[in-house]
């Protein structure tokens, strides 16, 4: 044990002597080594995020969540959700506020599984004794974090730089980039918002509120040990390995946030989308309306308006109109699956959520063929799609991602591919 300790020393010394000093490096830099130098420095670049804001991060933590010990999972959560959502911050050069607003989510989360447990616990005891603790906390920490937490990110970066991890202002100006009376606007700005804001909560000025949390909450020391173990575990788990060193309640809870997030980034793609259809919807109608309300020229006879619904000449292809539909919403469910399928291959979507997104993408996409040919092209790119699926599946269960049981789910939907596929080329043989 002393000896592999030693080791680790040294290790660290000779990176320390060939990296340089990894304290005095922005967050942005800390992040860029973290995801491109090897195990050692990004070790050490992660250690030096987690002892740099960690402090703020359990502060989050120990304000939604009153148990101690959710509050340290939560912490652990939310520095292996940065680890695996490193390379999507837009903000590198000051991750604060982000981690800011993972830590509150992350406590929510965490609230709430603790809530349905000790319900659970209680109707098993058939006891009322606990009760309260099933609550969202309503002291003023708790409800301070939730408010910041719904600010503009423009009022919400400085506030948390300078109010909750104690930079000044010219300090704070320099890791946002921006002007020093930018910077004091902006708080003022922020500041002002949030007063409303918590008025209508029922408590007094953001300023006092900022001065009692910090002087009723003892600054929390995060240590050393355990910023150690994170800067570790998140080299594994940021390269999506089994992570090691931490409890299988943090991995759950890291997992459930990971889909949280990934589900509020695609409902505006979602939007984005219906919208289309709404708008390509009111088009086509009023398209409709327009060529059916047009009087005739002087003189002439009147005559029946050009109809957009003339399948005569179309063979079995539907109306314009359901046409245009038809594609529209073959082209949101093809845009959620290819979302859902990232989302899966990052460890953000269970692999369920990725073949409910294909099959309904299949439905779609196969409402829009029109001939023998056509299906059977259909058919022969959903089996080579799966078989490429599967490979991956097989790949990520070796490294204990997939179960088995996701193995054998593509496999069954393979097969149903390659049925379809060989009924489509027995009913047509002759296609091309």
């Amino acid at each position: 044990m002393e000896r592999s300790l030693r080791g680790r020393q040294w290790r660290h010394a000779a990176t320390l002597f060939n990296e340089g000093a990894v304290g005095d490096l922005s967050d942005g830099q800390l992040l860029a080594r973290f995801l491109t130098c090897n195990a050692e420095s990004s070790e050490l670049a992660f250690q030096s995020l987690v002892e740099r804001h960690g402090p703020m991060v359990l502060r989050v933590c120990r304000a939604v969540l009153r148990d101690p010990h959710d509050a340290e999972d939560a912490f652990q959560t939310t520095f292996l959700v940065l680890a695996r959502r490193a390379d999507s911050i837009r903000a590198r050069d000051s991750v604060a506020s982000w981690l800011h607003g993972v830590a509150y989510r992350t406590g929510c989360c965490a609230r709430a599984s603790a809530a349905r447990r000790r319900a659970h616990e209680r109707r098993a005891a058939e006891t009322t004794a606990i009760g309260v603790t099933e609550k969202a906390p309503t002291d003023t920490s708790a409800v301070l974090h939730e408010e910041l937490n719904r600010l503009p990110e423009r009022y919400r970066h400085p506030l948390v730089l300078c109010y909750l991890e104690g930079l000044t202002h010219e300090q704070a100006a320099r890791l946002l980039g921006l002007p020093l009376g930018t910077v004091r606007s902006r708080l003022a700005r922020g500041r002002d918002r949030l007063r409303q804001h918590l008025t209508r909560r029922g408590l007094d000025s953001t300023v006092g509120i900022f001065a009692a949390y910090h002087g009723n909450t003892a600054s929390p020391t995060v240590p050393a040990a355990l910023s150690g173990i994170l800067g570790r575990t998140a080299v594994r788990f940021g390269a999506r390995e089994t992570a090691a060193g931490v409890s299988s309640t943090v991995i759950w809870l890291t997992e459930g946030v990971l889909r949280t997030m990934f589900v509020t980034k695609i409902k505006p793609i979602a939007a984005t989308a219906l919208a289309g259809i709404t708008m390509a919807t009111a088009a086509i109608l009023f398209g409709q309306v327009t060529l059916g309300s047009q009087p005739p020229a002087p003189g002439e006879p009147r005559a029946h308006a050009p109809s957009v619904v003339e399948p005569a000449a179309q063979g079995n292809a539907p109306p314009p109109a359901e046409e245009a539909l038809a594609k529209s919403r073959e082209e949101v469910a093809r845009r959620i699956r290819d979302d859902m399928y990232r989302g899966f291959t990052g460890g953000e979507v269970n692999l369920d959520a990725y073949l409910e997104w294909q099959s309904r993408y299949n439905s779609t996409a196969l409402a829009l063929v029109r001939t023998d040919a056509q299906r059977i092209r259909f058919f022969e790119a959903t089996v080579r799609g799966m078989k490429s699926l599967h490979e991956v599946v097989e790949r990520m269960s070796t490294s204990g991602q997939a179960s088995q049981t996701d193995v054998r789910k593509v496999e069954y939907f393979l097969l149903d591919a390659e049925v379809a596929l060989a009924e489509a080329r027995r009913v047509a043989p002759n296609a091309p």
